[in-house]
């Protein structure tokens, strides 16, 4: 059986790695390159934060998830006991989406991670405080060559407030979108884009979880604009959701 690879990062390895990783661009929209699908997020040690779309055409029984170093080639293997996203959850829930984009899921491995891989801790920060900061987010996605990294790559970005988010897609649509509370956006100067491969991987603020990241909008003619936003999905919204999965699934 061939099977897929899921990469994800434990920030333990992300915080002791910052001073030697490269913080070149992230570059591009979503994912699929290869066997490499996406990037992901330790919540506990058993819990993966990830992007719901990326295990849209996944398979539980051919699915690896990576773990315990930030070169690609190297770390152990464990496999998913089941996922669920966050769609599903309110589905069981009995519960209503105040919104209809919730690209967030969460798979929960068959066997725990090793104590020495400490999960993410979840930041408690409103969004409103959130903006204007400089944090940070990491993956494996493609380089401008189209290549996959094999070494995790981190970039620092800015939160930037939802009205001068939707100030920017209206200036280069015309259209007045609303982001809604559920959402953050992000911006770099010079650019600094996600890319394929790059999905579900961190926003981290201070090594808090703030958010997952989901891709890009604005000029999908180009693969590189230096107007392009990453619009990430925001942890604050989503912490009923977590935390539930974590101790009750």
């Amino acid at each position: 059986m061939r099977f897929k690879a899921f990469i994800f990062i434990q920030c333990i390895i992300l915080y002791s790695q910052y001073d030697s990783l490269s913080a070149k661009a992230l570059i591009g929209e979503y994912v699929r390159r290869n066997n490499h699908d996406c990037t992901g997020v330790l919540v506990s040690q058993k819990t993966v934060l990830t992007s719901a779309h990326c295990l849209a055409t996944m398979k539980l029984d051919e699915t690896v998830i990576v773990v315990g170093s930030t070169d690609l080639r190297r770390g152990r293997n464990f496999y998913p006991s089941f996922w669920l996203s966050y769609d599903r959850w309110i589905s069981l829930k009995n519960k209503e989406s105040q919104y209809s984009l919730n690209d967030i899921a969460i798979i929960k491995l068959a066997t725990e991670v090793p104590g020495y891989i400490h999960p993410v801790l979840l930041s408690t920060k409103p969004s409103i405080e959130l903006y204007g900061l400089r944090v940070v987010t990491a993956g494996w996605g493609e380089n401008r060559n189209g290549d996959i990294n094999n070494f995790l790559e981190a970039v620092i970005v800015n939160v930037i407030p939802h009205r001068e988010c939707e100030n920017k897609i209206f200036r280069a649509t015309g259209e007045r979108i609303s982001i809604g509370k559920n959402l953050l956006c992000t911006v770099a100067n010079p650019y600094a884009l996600l890319c394929r491969g790059d999905s579900g991987g961190p926003l981290l603020d201070n090594g808090k979880l703030i958010g997952i990241n989901k891709g890009v909008c604005l000029y999908p003619e180009f693969r590189f604009h230096p107007d392009k936003i990453n619009i990430h999905m925001s942890i604050n919204h989503y912490k009923d959701f977590i935390v539930d999965v974590i101790q009750n699934f």
